[in-house]
């Protein structure tokens, strides 16, 4: 979260609370995936019983988590503020208090993803896109509003402290009225299924842990290797190309308690039809925005952050969107490997990938600079075909050949062909952000439209598309302007 007219020094301050929690937030464990998971599992067989033992153990293993790090942040706020992050002498009173409401802010937002996934393994995605509206719009134009009333950082932090009980208000209501419409003495108790639900979580877990600790090592070793100067040359193009792959993660979220709903059915041919469809539809979206991305990453920088990043973080930018669009193309397979009860698949495959962008960041930037880094992540994602694959043979049954002929074939051709037009005949008019962005949308929406004439797009699934671009672009604006 940004607030603009706050200063420097009290945004940093923010930033800086926001990461710390961003690490505690690693006391999750996996259980989150799990509960989304198990809840649409057991929803789909109309056992609420086990639901209800899930959300039981949830509500105390998260609200024992949040207990524990607030409490941390709470204690160690004056440690943390005068001695780990050096504020100012003449914030640390408001840096206490700050870290005083984090720590409650903690508390309820581990509370809260409990609430956000009842909805959503309820299949009820009109309640989960209305409260993600509200609160995300309250979140985006709060802070901004209160700034603009003249009042500081501690109000803006009470703001969220006093948005995120109401949340907790809503989502326990909308959790009571949901459970309510499921059997509460029907299927197994919570002890029958908590050994495989604990399991699952555990395996999840290491695969979070482990993506965060290859994230932030990366970044530390391109500041070993190329100085402090590089390390935000490196930060700027990563943040750009994983803000588009989160968003497109997001999106593709709905495909895991469907499927997950699906296979308490052992309904293997609706989960093969679903994946099919969902990786097309994914994949046209994702690479249509990354071809775009890699046409205009150039300007895109120039105009957006300055002419010296561009320099230094085109070609990066470039090479970031490629290795996160080649790992978007797992999203649907991710999901449905989730759904089936095999996190282990996942976890193995994106360990490997990580042992080979770690192994390989440091001689890269050594090299080749920033560039360097960013191919080291591209070569991280050379193993997505053989995941692809593997998941087709052991997990869906389904011949990879035929899923790159329906899906992936016929976007890489539309996208390519259209992109390449747009690198010679529309890249040179762009002057200016807004000019350079409105460039960006076109080339979006031609490379989609090329990819539909190729066979990528059925006419029934533009509407999709259409919903799923819409909500990219409000995504990319919000993000744009708080």
């Amino acid at each position: 979260m940004t607030v603009r007219g706050l200063g420097a020094d009290e945004y940093g301050l923010l930033a800086l609370t926001a990461a710390l929690t961003g690490y505690l937030g690693l006391m999750e464990m996996g259980l989150g995936t799990a509960i989304m998971r198990y809840l649409s599992y057991h929803h789909a067989l109309d056992e609420g019983r086990p639901m209800l033992g899930i959300i039981s153990f949830a509500v105390r293993w998260f609200g024992a988590a949040g207990v524990v790090g607030g409490t941390f942040l709470w204690l160690a706020a004056p440690w943390l503020a005068t001695t780990a992050l050096h504020v100012p002498a003449e914030l640390e009173t408001t840096a206490i208090t700050v870290l005083h409401l984090t720590g409650i802010n903690f508390l309820l937002a581990m509370l809260i993803s409990i609430g956000t996934a009842i909805p959503q393994s309820f299949l009820r995605y009109d309640i989960a896109a209305g409260m993600s509206a509200i609160w995300g719009t309250l979140a985006a134009a709060g802070p901004a509003v209160i700034v603009s009333l003249g009042r500081g950082l501690v109000a803006v932090v009470w703001f969220s402290v006093i948005s995120n009980l109401a949340a907790l208000g809503m989502y326990t209501f909308i959790g009571w009225r949901l459970m309510r419409t499921v059997p509460l003495d029907a299927g197994p108790p919570w002890q029958a299924i908590r050994r495989r639900t604990l399991r699952f979580a555990g395996v999840t877990a290491l695969n979070q842990i482990g993506y965060q600790v290859a994230a932030q090592t990366s970044r530390l070793v391109v500041g070993i290797a190329g100085g402090v100067a590089a390390a935000a040359y490196y930060q700027v193009p990563y943040v750009l190309s994983s803000r588009v792959n989160d968003m497109l993660s997001r999106v593709a979220q709905v495909l895991f308690p469907t499927a997950s709903g699906l296979m308490a059915h052992d309904d293997l041919d609706a989960v093969r039809r679903l994946y099919l469809r969902t990786s097309r539809l994914f994949f046209v979206l994702n690479f249509s925005v990354t071809g775009a991305l890699v046409v205009l990453a150039d300007p895109l920088l120039r105009y957006w952050v300055s002419p010296t990043y561009a320099e230094k973080g085109a070609i990066a930018l470039a090479v970031f969107s490629l290795s996160q669009s080649l790992h978007a193309t797992t999203m649907s397979a991710s999901y449905v490997n989730l759904s089936a009860a095999r996190p282990g698949i996942n976890l193995a495959f994106a360990t490997m990938s990580s042992v080979i962008s770690l192994g390989t960041v440091y001689p890269l930037t050594a090299t080749w600079g920033v560039s360097g880094a960013a191919l080291a992540g591209l070569l991280g994602a050379a193993n997505v075909p053989f995941f692809l694959h593997y998941g087709h043979t052991r997990v869906l049954h389904v011949s990879s050949w035929l899923v790159w002929r329906r899906c992936y074939q016929p976007t890489v051709l539309g996208v390519s062909s259209s992109c390449t037009l747009a690198y010679f005949a529309l890249r040179p008019l762009c002057h200016g952000l807004a000019l350079t962005l409105a460039i960006w949308c076109l080339v979006v929406v031609m490379a989609m439209g090329v990819s539909g004439l190729f066979g990528g797009l059925a006419r029934e699934d533009w509407h999709t598309v259409r919903r799923l671009g819409t909500a990219l672009l409000v995504r990319l604006r919000l993000r744009a302007e708080h």
